[in-house]
């Protein structure tokens, strides 16, 4: 699996998340909360940024010199206008904290992700970042429960599906 590829799970497991918020809440009240999340009325400062995810350069290694077909960032444009998400929509899923880490890392797009360990410790991170973004929403206490599960279900498609193309067995404890 490339670096790409594994990015544009990524935007899609994030893309769901919005997907089924906006269902939830409504579209209207979920930009309300995004906003909340970005800047918060209360005066304080906005919610920080989890820390960065230090990955290790051995988890990856070059692709196999091949002629490209289109570049990276012609094939991630390309998946997030497949999802069809309203523009401000796909503004907040291009603005996703730990998607926005790697697409401003030095890693080359095309790089290929070794399964053992660098893809199950990337696996378990992006699950770990959707969680805390997750909790992140500036939402009522007793809704918090539901938007945890409702926010975590694509989640579990995207370990489902990465693991699978890394070559493992997708199916272990949650």
């Amino acid at each position: 699996m490339t670096l790409v590829e594994f990015l544009i799970h990524l935007l899609t497991a994030h893309s769901h998340v919005l997907q089924r918020l906006a269902a939830f809440f409504g579209e209207e009240k979920l930009l309300e909360l995004l906003e909340e999340l970005s800047n918060p009325s209360d005066g304080s400062h906005p919610t920080p940024i989890p820390p960065p995810f230090h990955y290790e350069k051995n988890w990856f290694s070059r692709a196999p010199l091949q002629l490209a077909k289109t570049s990276p960032y012609t094939e991630l444009e390309g998946s997030v206008r497949e999802l069809n998400l309203s523009s401000v929509l796909e503004f907040h899923l291009w603005a996703y904290p730990f998607y926005r880490q790697w697409i401003e890392s030095a890693l080359d797009l095309k790089m290929t992700i070794h399964p053992t360990p660098g893809g199950e410790v990337i696996v378990q991170e992006t699950l770990a970042q959707a969680r805390w973004w997750i909790n992140q929403l500036p939402v009522h206490p007793s809704l918090a429960e539901q938007v945890r599960v409702l926010g975590m279900a694509p989640w579990l498609r995207f370990q489902s599906d990465v693991t699978k193309q890394l070559g493992k067995r997708p199916l272990h404890s949650i």
